[in-house]
This record gives C-alpha cells, structure tokens and sequence, in this order.
C-alpha cells in the first residue's frame, strides 16, 4: 500500500536525514516538525526505551506544544512493579500490542489508567502509541496525543502507521549510541569512554598528561574476604567505592581503575587548570572520601558490623595516558613513574598509621597546609622520599 502523499516528504526525512541527528531531544524536536508539515496534528510526543544501566531501567523523552524544550525523564529499575507502569499503555505495548490506542474523548472508561485520566483531564482527545522493534530484540514504545476535537483523523493514522519501520529503525541508532555510550562511561569512565568512541583505539597510542593522582586501597580486605560471607563482601565494597567514588566525581576527577579494593584516580591539569587549584580538587575529594567512610564506619558498627579501614595517597606527576595490552584486549590506562609511586605512598600510609599521606611534590603544589612526616623507603623506589601529611 502506498503511503498517503503527506507522508512522503517525512519518509524521506526518515530515511536520508534523520539518522544523522545524534542527539534524542533533537530527533523528537525534528520529528515534530516534520510532523506537522505532514499535517498530523501532535500536542504531546513521548519516546522511552530500556536502559542497560545498572541504576536506569529507562529513558523517556516527552515533547508538548507550547514547551520551549524536550524534557528527559528517567525511570529507575523497580518502576515494572508500581502503579505508574501496570496497565498503562507502555506495559501493553512492551507486553506485545504492535499499536496501542484510546480515544479519550469518547471510549475512556473511568478505569482507565492513570496516565490516560490525566491526559484527558487536560484537554487531549486522542492517544496512539506505537511498539518499535530494534535488531537487538529490544523494544522502544513512542506515542502520539492529540488535542484536535475529534482526534487523529484516518489519513493522520495511517501517517503515523506508514513511519513507524522507519521510525524504529532511526531510533535504533539512537539507542544503540545511547546504550554503547552509558556502557563505556559506566565501566570504562566518560573519558575513557569518549576516546574510544573518537576511534581512540590503536594499541600503543597514548599522550602525556600532567596530573594529580589520587590512589586509595582498603586496608585488611584479604581477611574480610575469607571471614564475609559473599553477599555482604559485595554490599561492603560497593558502599565503600560509593562513598569514594562520589567525591571524585563531583571534583573533577576521573576514575581509571577499580583493582579489587583499590582505586586510581586522576585530576588532570591542563592550560586551563592551574596545578594548585587541580591539587586543592584532589585533597577535597580525598577529605571528602575519608568524612564518607567515617560516615559509613558509624553505621556499620552500629549494625554490628567491621568498620572499614584504608589509606588514601596523593601525588602530581607527568603519566603516559593510552592503550596497553594485546590486540585482542586492550586497557586505556595510565602508566609511568608517577602511578608507582602514588601507589607505594598509599602502601606506607598503614604502617605511618594514616589514612591519608602524599608525596612532596604534592604538598609543594597544593594550598592546604600539610606537614612533613619524614623520609621514607618506598618498595622498588630507590631513594627515600619525603612523605607529607595533614597537620
């Protein structure tokens, strides 16, 4: 069957144009638009599919006319089991209807959902959603409101249902973009994650950076290991990453690594960045960190439970910053004299009988004052070094 002639304009859009919009709000603002030049009258447009995320099940995106913007909603995992996800139109449609449709203004009965109530009780008079199947076997669900009294006319419907391949194939790619990036900047780290979807990929290629190194590790993990069971093995070092991880982040830094129960982190500095203001960054996220897990220490106890011991080490330096390993599995890291030692400091920060050391370099960089705790062995360093900590 032949799409209506409105609709070819759109079916082209779909098919040269639209797949190379990269960004979801944008491909929903887009889709609008092309929408009524088809003159399909949508008041409200919402797209949401899954998530493989460990925190997010979904991601909606929802449009109506007379927003200046396409709001991003998430729904966390959990949401399959509450009032707002049974019965609607979405489980329908997820459960296996290819095309899902209420006219609100007429065949709405008052057991409607929720969802549908409310639409109806500001003014919208029709609702379609409509089932996109991806190749990965996954689903997307996008669905069109209208106000027009009388709601979707026949050739407006048969608009709707002539796009819909095209559309599932076009958001597919957003998708998989969307997916592929949240699975890089989950596990990988976001920058870790951009250079590699830059086609920053070859192994051997790396850049020196300069950089504050933050390297923490807990401290008596392997007996804990043997004594805990599993699951509370699992919970204790999530809530311990949790509480270090989060000061990181929200100081500029970026994780590399989670080795066990140890963690490299890095603040880089750059021409933008002075090297006191990255190292006062870092000596905040390690204080931070440290307020975290006393925090954290203060209910374990009161449950009965080990408190949680660990060193934090801080130091500045020059890493080489890139892939290392085998063809067949590379690792974007840093390497370099530096990483050693930001490593053997946290190694003596224990036997010190403190939580949190760094190395001169360090000390010299950064504003906050520390004080000289003397000089040092390091293991495989060969002269001593002179180790600072909080006054």
């Amino acid at each position: 069957m032949m799409p209506p002639p409105p609709a070819q304009a759109l079916l082209d859009w779909l098919l040269a144009s639209a797949p190379g919009i990269v960004d979801l709000r944008q491909l929903v603002a887009a889709l609008v638009d092309r929408l009524d030049g088809a003159g399909v009258p949508v008041d409200r447009m919402s797209a949401g599919f899954a998530a493989l995320h460990p925190e997010i099940r979904s991601i909606g995106y929802i449009w109506t006319r007379g927003d200046s913007f396409v709001r991003e909603r998430f729904a966390h995992h959990g949401i399959e089991r509450t009032d707002d996800y049974i019965g609607s139109p979405f489980q329908q449609i997820i459960n296996g209807e290819p095309i899902v449709r209420y006219r609100l203004d007429a065949t709405l009965g008052a057991d409607g959902h929720a969802i549908l109530r409310e639409l109806r009780e500001e003014g919208f008079t029709d609702y379609i959603a409509h089932r996109l199947d991806f190749s990965d076997g996954n689903v997307g669900v996008i669905s069109f409101v209208t106000r027009k009294a009388g709601g979707f006319g026949a050739e407006a419907v048969a608009i709707l249902a002539a796009m819909r391949p095209l559309l599932a194939l076009v958001v597919n790619i957003q998708v998989e973009r969307f997916v592929a990036r949240g699975v890089l900047d989950t596990y990988l780290g976001r920058e870790v994650g951009r250079r590699i979807l830059a086609g920053e990929v070859r192994r051997g290629e790396g850049v020196t950076i300069r950089s504050a190194l933050l390297f923490c590790d807990m401290r008596g993990f392997a007996a804990l290991s043997d004594r805990l069971p599993l699951e509370a093995l699992i919970r204790l070092l999530n809530d311990y990453f949790e509480a270090i991880i989060e000061p990181v982040a929200a100081q500029g830094g970026e994780v590399l690594k989670l080795i066990g129960d140890g963690m490299l982190a890095i603040f880089r500095i750059d021409e933008t960045a002075e090297t006191k203001r990255v190292c006062d960054a870092a000596m905040t996220a390690a204080e931070l960190a440290s307020a975290n897990i006393a925090h954290l220490n203060r209910r374990r106890v009161r449950g009965s439970e080990d408190a949680i011991r660990f060193g934090i080490a801080l130091h500045v330096g020059d890493v080489m910053y890139g892939n290392v390993g085998a063809a067949s599995r590379l690792d974007f890291t840093v390497i370099g004299p530096a990483v050693n030692r930001v490593a053997r400091l946290e190694g003596l920060a224990g036997s010190l009988g403190r939580d949190l050391v760094t190395s001169a370099e360090f000390a010299a960089a950064a504003t906050r004052p520390l004080v000289a705790i003397g000089r040092h062995a390091l293991k495989g360093i060969a002269d001593p070094l002179e180790v600072y900590g909080a006054g």
